[in-house]
């Protein structure tokens, strides 16, 4: 899982909260190291992140120290739970019908191009 922005990160993020059973949330681990990655590649301070994703600080810094002592990377750590799985594919899922139908509009577009027409929004 590799978010490109902290707005996939935010709909990921509303995918699993509304998929929430039980008590606590729990959040699956390739989502906690995407969220990680994330912080870096953008230079995002733990507080914007934790800000953009209405998450309290302490569960990015934690995630964090996780990340930097390379718990994502083990296997055990992605022996996840069924629910944990279903969430993933969920999100999956749908990022793949986004990306099915942004395709089709570029298809379009690429079509119309060809026969002279012009596309506006």
């Amino acid at each position: 899982m590799i978010f490109n922005n902290i707005k996939e990160a935010e709909k990921a993020l509303d995918i699993i909260q509304k998929n929430k059973k039980g008590k606590y949330m729990h959040y699956p681990p390739l989502f906690k190291n995407a969220i990680v990655e994330l912080g870096i590649k953008e230079e995002l301070s733990v507080s914007a992140i934790s800000t953009s994703l209405n998450l309290k600080a302490a569960t990015i810094y934690s995630w964090k120290d996780q990340h930097n002592r390379g718990l994502y990377t083990l296997k055990g750590t992605y022996n996840v739970s069924q629910n944990s799985l279903d969430m993933n594919k969920e999100i999956l899922d749908k990022l793949h019908n986004e990306i099915e139908k942004i395709q089709s509009r570029i298809t379009l577009v690429e079509q119309c191009s060809k026969v002279g027409m012009k596309v506006t929004a």
